[in-house]
């Protein structure tokens, strides 16, 4: 969640409980724990794009070898 939708959120009263804040590193998060941000996910993206590139690449190795 970027920071502009996080201010919304908080302007408008809505609860931020359950939102997840997706930082690339630790030092990210106190900038989001000032304006409220309290749920936290670590490069949870990068690491699913890690392992099906990882995945797919075993596969296509696999295939290249028949050749």
């Amino acid at each position: 969640m970027r920071t502009n939708k996080l201010r919304e959120l908080l302007r408008a009263g809505k609860p931020t409980l359950g939102t997840r804040l997706d930082t690339a590193s630790p030092e990210q998060a106190p900038h989001y724990v000032d304006l409220g941000g309290r749920h936290f996910s670590i490069g949870v993206d990068h690491r699913i794009l890690f392992d099906a590139w990882r995945s797919g690449g075993e596969k296509l190795c696999k295939v290249m070898e028949r050749l």
